[in-house]
């Protein structure tokens, strides 16, 4: 028969009467609290009716495993009140009554003030790092090109995610603003306050809570999967593997904050670097792709024309919302008057999404109706030229295609649009 187990119940420093009556309920089934060392442990012994106390200590850290100095020595003043300090971590203090005449630790007023500060600093301590990551995201989103996030469900998965974790957590401090304000005015009508739940001491969602929070960055890391961003995704599970690894550990181990600290520093550069090599990784692998992807591609123009493309460069993005390719390259055109030469570029935007290409049309035209009569000739729903520079810009929008051509030949025959059209069969 074992004498010791782990159990893994996380509490907020909201639940604490929830977590001193789930040690009492322990003990009395003869499984008696003895610490934390990676979960809480339990030790069995003898059935007992034994009363505990879970404060929440003001000068304690998060960054606290085991009591320091200052947790040790409010031990030792309350072990003269009657209770004896079995364990401590984070703001945490656990403690068991040890003589019928003990007095409370601390008056309700400082304990509802104790509970309320150190969830409010809990919580606006994750906030601004959400809030710079969004705040990013959206200047990103607005100042950017639109089909970058609209042809990418990895930028798109992380921008919701991170605005949703912000409303999430805004909302979390607002439930918190109601709670503080409810448990004092329960206190100035003479109602002794309960932190926690009466009826649910251990709950599926406090056992579920750190794995819960690991949601978002398993779904980031699914999405760099099917995307085919294989160096990002090895090294966001690296990352995940090192914290999961480096908590586990301290967890385990419980150092003092200084020792910590330097852990969490080493770890912060192991991550930093495994992300530089997954980079190094990721631009060496697309410039082999685009070594491999340079070829030519000869296109019948008819009327006795033919045409070549040497392509050097493409890319392809596929979204929800379509997919987006970009070519650049020289083509060659012989004509009856002779060989005409020229640069191109070409963005192919392709969805089943009506207002996805007609946003797009705006933002390749910025605006503009079009051509009705380019449009009839092209058999497309509209059609956009402009000269500027010593190229021409065609922007073509069919009913499920949006095509951006721009051709460094000037003259008036598109022979870059042309190459297009014929290539992709309109």
């Amino acid at each position: 028969m074992r004498k010791r187990k782990r159990v893994f119940a996380f509490y907020r420093y909201t639940e604490c009467d929830s977590m001193a009556a789930y040690l009492e309920g322990m003990a009395r089934k003869g499984w008696h609290f003895s610490g934390w060392r990676l979960g809480m442990i339990f030790e069995k012994g003898e059935p007992e009716n034994t009363e505990y106390a879970v404060e929440v200590f003001p000068k304690g850290s998060e960054d606290d495993r085991r009591p320091e100095a200052d947790a040790e020595e409010y031990g030792e003043y309350c072990e003269a009140a009657g209770w004896k300090l079995v364990d401590s971590r984070k703001k945490f203090c656990v403690f068991r009554k040890i003589r019928e005449d003990a007095v409370p630790i601390v008056t309700e007023e400082e304990r509802i003030e104790n509970v309320c500060k150190a969830e409010f600093r809990y919580r606006l301590k994750r906030l601004p790092c959400l809030l710079f990551g969004t705040w990013t995201s959206w200047m990103n989103f607005l100042t950017g090109r639109a089909e970058n996030w609209l042809f990418s469900n990895l930028m798109m998965t992380t921008f919701l995610l991170l605005n949703l974790l912000v409303v999430m957590e805004v909302g979390k401090l607002a439930g918190l603003a109601v709670w503080s304000f409810q448990k004092k005015r329960k206190w100035k009508a003479g109602i002794v306050p309960f932190f926690g739940s009466r009826n649910r001491i251990v709950c599926c969602w406090q056992r579920l809570r750190v794995i819960a929070y690991g949601i978002p960055l398993a779904m980031i890391t699914v999405v760099f999967g099917i995307t085919g961003e294989y160096g990002f995704m090895a090294a966001l599970l690296g990352m995940i593997f090192l914290l999961f690894a480096l908590e586990a550990g301290i967890e385990f181990l419980r150092p003092e904050r200084e020792i910590r600290w330097l852990l969490e520093l080493v770890v912060s550069f192991v991550i930093l670097f495994g992300f530089v090599i997954a980079w190094i990784a990721l631009v060496v692998a697309e410039t082999e792709s685009e070594k491999q992807q340079n070829r030519t591609i000869s296109v019948d123009m008819g009327q006795s024309e033919e045409a070549d493309l040497a392509v050097e460069s493409f890319e392809e993005q596929e979204s929800i919302f379509g997919t987006r390719q970009y070519i650049r390259g020289d083509y060659t055109v012989d004509t009856e008057q002779g060989r005409q030469t020229g640069e191109i570029t070409v963005f192919v935007y392709e969805s089943p999404y009506p207002w996805i290409l007609q946003f797009l049309w705006g933002e390749q035209t910025d605006g503009a109706s079009g051509s009705e009569e380019q449009a009839e000739e092209l058999e497309a729903l509209r059609v956009q030229t402009e000269h500027r520079d010593g190229w021409r810009r065609d922007v073509v929008l069919y009913q499920e295609q949006l095509l951006a051509v721009e051709d460094s030949d000037s003259l008036a025959e598109p022979y870059g649009l042309r190459i297009f059209e014929n290539y992709l069969d309109h």
